[in-house]
């Protein structure tokens, strides 16, 4: 019992001292000291795992909030396009719809008719040389009149 509480260390040669003899109470001291300093790095170590841990889970959410914005855009366009095609299917429709009934409009218009109501009963006649009369627009092919037109030129 007494060497176990004494520590004894092997020095090899001749004038080899005596072994030093350490009280029971000083390997205690360090076995504190070396215990308080691993449970000091343990401590450590295993702050640095949590905020490690906090920070993953930190990035996989962000990762996640991404991922489902863009499910959520990518749907959404999706469904536009959709509601895009159904309505250029319908305005094509419509619009033929609509040359067909300007076709028939057009196909209706009697030319005859009209000439015959104008010069008939209306007395209208095709406008000779000196009734017509041009002016030049200018840079816009718009013109106002803001008296009456002479009669001479």
């Amino acid at each position: 019992m007494a060497e176990r509480m004494m520590r004894q260390m092997y020095i090899g040669g001749s004038a080899a001292p005596k072994p030093v003899l350490q009280p029971e109470r000083r390997e205690r001291s360090s076995r504190r000291t070396h215990t308080t300093l691993h449970s000091r790095y343990v401590r450590r170590v295993n702050a640095r795992n949590f905020l490690y841990t906090l920070t993953v889970i930190g990035v996989v959410g962000v990762i996640f909030a991404f991922c489902v914005s863009y499910l959520r855009t990518r749907a959404a366009m999706q469904a536009n396009e959709a509601q895009i095609a159904s309505l250029q299917a319908q305005l094509s429709s419509l619009t033929s719809e609509n040359d067909d009934e300007a076709m028939k409009l057009s196909a209706d218009v009697d030319y005859q008719e009209i000439y015959r109501v104008a010069t008939e009963e209306l007395g209208m006649t095709y406008p000779t040389g000196g009734q017509v009369v041009e002016y030049s627009a200018g840079d816009s092919e718009y013109v106002e009149q803001y008296s009456d037109v002479p009669t001479s030129k």
